[in-house]
């Protein structure tokens, strides 16, 4: 054979070589997935996290043809349940249900030698994959609450350092940042007091503290019964489904306070990107089914629709914030 025979043969067995290449990644998806999927949980059963999980699941379930299974795995702070995901083979089948306090959050506890069940580095061993949902918080106080303005609460805590208490679910959860960034873009001193979630709307309606962050769905019966107040929606823009609200900013508050928290699904590091895109797509199909609206919007939760390179770049941003937060108030975990 003459060289041009050769060189065309080894051309066309190139190109056959790059075609057959090209097909693999569009075949992986098509095959995905093979087998039953399990889904991680950092949260408890019957929490709303987990509700919401179940949801997603049953969906996937019927549109994927496979059963979708959700594991809740709460304790340690979701270690464990995030080292066993962190250690699955990277195929998709396995799945991790978590929050930005547990992937952004308690990471740069661990940095700072705070946090014992952070044994992973998030952009190290997790692809992301999907978010799920966010929840804005709410600025609460009590019915009877001395507090009727923000500027005048933000005046009284500068003029009585450490005096004022806020509610939160634990050290170093995302209301806990939320509550530390206002008092570090307002310049003043409050004081953290953890409780139950359901035990801080107590301690406002009875006055035992001044005031906290939390969303109208695990406010629930409390406000509906006007045993808490809303002063403010803690975002950009109001609440739709609280639209008489102002924002903090609007309120007289500082501008840039995030106090919000999000579920979103993650994956082991070296899933492929087109198993991952799948996915994605796959759960923002099922997030614009009217009756998942519906049944996220009665909790307080808004459906998220960002690509995982978005989900990737949202993480890096808010640990950077929060790692900040957390070495200037050398926070550490309980």
């Amino acid at each position: 054979m003459n060289r041009i025979g050769v060189l065309g043969t080894g051309l066309l067995g190139a190109g056959l070589v790059l075609a057959l290449a090209a097909h693999v990644p569009t075949a992986v998806a098509q095959v995905f997935p093979s087998k039953n999927v399990r889904i991680t949980s950092v949260y408890p059963a019957g929490a709303g996290p987990d509700i919401v999980a179940r949801i997603v699941a049953e969906k996937l379930s019927k549109s994927w043809g496979k059963t979708v299974l959700v594991d809740p795995r709460p304790a340690a702070h979701g270690g464990p349940a995030i080292e066993a995901v962190k250690k699955a083979a990277a195929d998709g089948h396995e799945l991790l249900w978590s929050s930005n306090g547990h992937m952004v959050i308690n990471p740069q506890l661990a940095v700072q030698g705070n946090e014992p069940h952070a044994n992973y580095d998030t952009e190290r061993d997790f692809a992301p994959v999907a978010m799920v949902y966010r929840t804005q918080y709410f600025l609460m106080v009590g019915p009877e609450s001395r507090h009727k303005t923000i500027p005048g609460l933000i005046a009284e805590a500068k003029a009585n350092p450490g005096k004022l208490i806020y509610g939160i679910p634990y050290v170093g959860s995302p209301i806990h940042l939320g509550g530390m960034m206002l008092e570090s873009f307002t310049g003043t001193q409050m004081s953290a007091v953890q409780f139950s979630n359901q035990q801080i709307f107590i301690a406002l309606a009875n006055g035992d503290i001044d005031w906290a962050f939390n969303t109208s769905g695990s406010a629930g019966s409390m406000l509906k019964a006007n045993k808490v107040k809303l002063l403010a929606f803690v975002a950009k823009t109001r609440s739709p489904a609280y639209p008489d609200i102002p924002t903090l900013e609007e309120a007289g508050g500082p501008a840039g306070v995030d106090s919000s928290a999000w579920v979103a699904i993650f994956a082991p590091k070296g899933l492929p990107a087109i198993v991952v895109q799948k996915i994605n797509a796959d759960v923002q199909a099922l997030l614009r089914e009217p009756d998942v609206q519906l049944r996220l919007d009665t909790m307080g939760f808004a459906p998220t629709f960002i690509t995982p390179v978005a989900l990737g770049e949202a993480i890096r941003s808010e640990s950077a914030v929060s790692g900040k937060i957390i070495r200037s108030r050398k926070l550490g975990a309980q």
